[in-house]
């Protein structure tokens, strides 16, 4: 990546803290596809950790399809 996440700092300070995640350790993250699991997503990927994404079209919403493609395509 060639920018550094904004607050990436931050989020290594509290997987640190509270000892959440070790530096071998994959990651499974619920992914919407909005701006916070994306950043997730993105942030915990730019510090090393290997990531898993899973989405779940429940249908509830009118844009459940286009979520779930942008998901997909990402």
């Amino acid at each position: 990546m060639s920018k550094k996440l904004l607050g990436l700092d931050k989020v290594k300070d509290a997987i640190r803290k509270f000892k959440m995640l070790e530096n071998e350790d994959g990651v499974l993250v619920g992914f919407s596809g909005g701006a916070d699991s994306m950043y997730l997503l993105l942030a915990l990927r730019e510090l090393g950790f290997k990531v898993f994404a899973l989405h779940i079209n429940h249908g509830l919403r009118e844009s459940a399809i286009r979520d779930e493609s942008f998901c997909v395509d990402f």
